[in-house]
């Protein structure tokens, strides 16, 4: 489990990094559906911040008892969520960039979150967490583990992934990742 002020750090890096691309290569207007819709970037943008934070919801108040890195870090919400935006594309624009923006923001904070100690059981309760002394629980067969929350690693994963989301954006503007490095 990442950090929330990390998740929002790592989304807002992938939204601009994202923006960025579309934008170069004529993508982004097809993405904003040829609309001059003033509203649909502010709702988006809401969007995506909600969204970095929300699978921790379990953490907190109403939704402690679902229980910490259960239904909210699994595959399940994402279909559900990616379906009912499918549903609303040509019924609610401002639902459908909502939605749509929640459900991207989420799945990267799931999935940065599968980078942790911890790990994510993305197909629970078909796969799940075994319990570990004072490492709480951890994801059975957990291979990759590059950080742990809280600690230097977890500020190093941020660092990495904040730089190779800025190498490939500024790939699709032409400069050379040489002449970043030098």
């Amino acid at each position: 489990m990442m950090l929330g002020k990390n998740h929002k750090i790592f989304n807002t890096v992938f939204l601009a990094s994202s923006v960025g691309v579309l934008y170069v290569t004529d993508n982004l207007s097809k993405i904003l559906l040829d609309t001059n819709d003033m509203y649909l970037i502010p709702i988006g943008l809401a969007a995506f911040y909600i969204g970095s934070t929300l699978p921790d919801i379990d953490n907190k108040g109403l939704f402690k008892f679902l229980g910490h890195r259960t239904i909210t870090h699994s595959i399940y919400p994402f279909i559900l969520l990616s379906a009912l935006s499918y549903y609303l594309y040509n019924r609610n624009l401002y639902l459908f960039y909502f939605l749509s923006a929640l459900t991207i923001s989420s799945f990267l904070h799931v999935l940065a979150d599968s980078f942790s100690v911890q790990g994510v059981a993305w197909f629970r309760p078909y796969s799940g967490y075994i319990k570990y002394g004072a490492y709480g629980k951890v994801k059975k067969h957990k291979i990759v583990k590059l950080y742990r929350t809280g600690e230097d690693s977890e500020t190093m994963f941020l660092i990495g992934s904040v730089l190779l989301m800025a190498i490939i954006a500024l790939s699709f503007f032409g400069v050379k990742v040489s002449a970043i490095v030098a």
